[in-house]
């Protein structure tokens, strides 16, 4: 959440959320492709190699945005 707020800070932008297709396509190729921060509940295979908790959500920030990212969350005092 507060990645997703941070990304908005400066920009407005929505992160995307993405269900369904499994983790590969949508937490890697998608901010890749797009360039836009994107996050997933993740597919049930991924969550339970990975032992990913209920609470827990994968995020997949494209490159060229983890200064803007960094920064905001800086101004944010979080």
């Amino acid at each position: 959440m507060i990645i997703a707020e941070a990304f908005a800070y400066e920009s407005g932008k929505k992160t995307l959320g993405m269900t369904g297709p499994p983790i590969c396509s949508s937490i890697v190729a998608a901010p890749f492709l797009t360039g836009e921060v994107v996050y997933s509940f993740g597919d049930h295979g991924a969550r339970n190699y990975m032992k990913i908790k209920d609470e827990e959500v994968f995020i997949g920030i494209p490159a060229e945005l983890l200064p803007c990212i960094t920064e905001n969350l800086g101004k944010m005092k979080v």
